[in-house]
């Protein structure tokens, strides 16, 4: 672990990426959308199948399922998807949030702080749920 701290001796900015490396919120971002297919009746289960979808922006997975959707109905499924993920992150305990926390990050960035680096979160996930899962 030495090696890799004196490796960040000579970085003063550390850009970290929210979704997948800071917070595991793939399955929670797939449980919200799949609630709002089953609306529209599109049954997939993509908690069940995140593999195949994994990493994907919510227009490239839509354009996927539903060919012929237009932008008006992708934004509209979009921002149903993200108000149904903002209150699942709300009803997660403490403990419940702690398992998509990755290992080792709250060390980790209590040490670059200590080391008086900058820190910061990027995302491509709306504002609202940067906001919420931070």
């Amino acid at each position: 672990m030495s090696d890799k701290r004196n490796q960040l001796k000579n970085k003063q900015t550390f850009l970290f990426d929210m979704d997948g490396t800071l917070v595991n919120t793939e399955f929670l971002h797939a449980k919200a959308a799949s609630s709002v297919l089953v609306d529209l009746k599109i049954n997939i289960k993509l908690e069940d199948n995140i593999a195949q979808f994994y990493g994907m922006a919510d227009t490239e997975v839509l354009k996927m399922l539903v060919p012929n959707i237009t932008q008006i109905e992708i934004e509209k499924i979009i921002g149903e998807k993200n108000h149904r993920l903002t209150k699942l992150l709300r009803e997660l305990s403490p403990n419940e949030m702690a398992q998509y926390i990755t290992p080792g990050l709250f060390e980790f960035m209590d040490h670059l702080l200590d080391q008086n680096k900058t820190c910061a979160v990027v995302s491509a996930s709306e504002d609202v749920i940067v906001y919420e899962t931070l």
